[in-house]
């Protein structure tokens, strides 16, 4: 299944005409790049399993906030993937599009809609501005899930309008003991300092990257447990009757138990990767004195130990590719391996402090041409 890309939020605009930047000064940092920032990126998401698939035709719309000679269209934010309907030129305050968009999603996963007007976007050459919809509406998958298989509504867009939308959603069921994987892929290079090119990471960018990784990987962990009692949750008493209607999708998850198998990151030139392993195992019988699986004595969650790379010369990084004599390279060699014992002693002490109580899941070591990290996953 090929990697599903999160388009940016809200950054609907014409680019200025291209122009040569002015070159940019040196960064006071150890890394020696030119000043840029690290700004959160959107993570990429790629799974081997979804917990469902979901139709979307976006219908039409009316009474929306603006002129009468704007030309509508609706951005669809569906999981990780965007879709676009065409743009309408004639009754611009109360289009109608019919246009149908498919796709699998996750149960933390939300689904928008934005409403822009085109002829506004087109005249915007500012590249740092943002322009903001005309109206917009966010819905969660686990709330869908829980209603009739379809749904035929009209939502109260939120800066003014309606909009009417047909939502269709297929429980997917897995199968026991099946393995899968679930990709997470972070952009690591950050803008430059015009905001126009993108250029290589800085320590800042990578502990970002990481940060944002972990923090999607322990939500989704975390929601993937409470799959099983979907449709049939105690505290949400009123949505019983919807419940019943589809449980006959979710019927097979009442005696599975989600597990993870492993945790992986790898590090590439643009991109950082966490990759988790798991699986549905049938349910064992429980034994009364054993913690519930979703008491605070199992919640899963991540610690992150961060050294800045060793440096031979001034603004000079210590990986290299070039032939160099045994000294040298054994000097460098030695640097390496005693920053990477270091963060990795500092997530040890935290694990052993007794005055946690805390059980490892996972020590990961990341090592990246201008950093050293060590990520802790444990339960609490």
């Amino acid at each position: 299944m090929p990697l599903k890309f999160e388009e940016p939020e809200a950054r609907e605009k014409v680019a200025k005409p291209a122009s040569k930047p002015k070159p940019a000064a040196k960064s006071s940092s150890g890394s020696g790049k030119t000043g840029g920032r690290a700004l959160h990126r959107r993570v990429h998401t790629n799974s081997s399993y979804y917990f469902a698939k979901v139709k979307i035709t976006v219908v039409e719309a009316s009474d929306l906030n603006g002129k009468k000679g704007i030309h509508p269209f609706c951005k669809v934010y569906l999981g990780s993937k965007t879709f676009t309907t065409a743009t309408q030129k004639k009754n611009g305050l109360s289009p109608t599009w019919g246009d149908t968009f498919e796709e699998s999603v996750d149960r933390d996963d939300t689904i928008q809609f934005k409403v822009y007007d085109h002829k506004k976007l087109a005249r915007n050459l500012d590249v740092q501005r943002d322009i903001p919809p005309l109206g917009k509406k966010k819905l969660t998958v686990k709330t869908i899930a829980r209603k009739d298989v379809q749904l035929d509504e009209w939502y109260n867009l939120v800066g003014g309008g309606r909009l009417h939308v047909l939502i269709d959603i297929q429980i997917n069921t897995p199968k026991p003991g099946a393995v899968h994987t679930k990709f997470f892929s972070y952009p690591t290079w950050m803008n430059d300092k015009y905001g126009v090119n993108v250029q290589e990471a800085d320590t800042e960018a990578i502990c970002l990257g990481l940060s944002t990784l972990t923090r999607y990987a322990i939500r989704w962990v975390r929601n993937q447990r409470g799959i099983v009692g979907l449709l049939n949750d105690d505290e949400e008493e009123e949505e019983d009757a919807a419940a019943a209607d589809a449980g006959a999708d979710c019927e097979a998850l009442e005696n599975l138990e989600f597990q993870v198998a492993d945790i992986s990151i790898c590090f590439h030139n643009k991109c950082l990767q966490l990759i988790v392993a798991y699986h549905w195992v049938e349910k064992e019988p429980k034994v009364e004195d054993i913690d519930d699986e979703f008491g605070i004595a199992n919640v899963l969650n991540v610690k992150i130990f961060t050294k800045p790379g060793p440096w031979v010369k001034k603004k000079k990084q210590i990986h290299s590719y070039k032939p160099m004599l045994p000294e040298l390279f054994t000097k460098e060699f030695k640097l390496l391996a005693a920053v990477t014992e270091e963060v990795t002693e500092e997530a040890v002490a935290f694990l052993n402090d007794e005055s946690n109580d805390y059980r490892l899941m996972k020590l990961l070591n990341v090592t990246t041409n201008i950093s050293h990290h060590a990520v802790v996953f444990y339960y609490r």
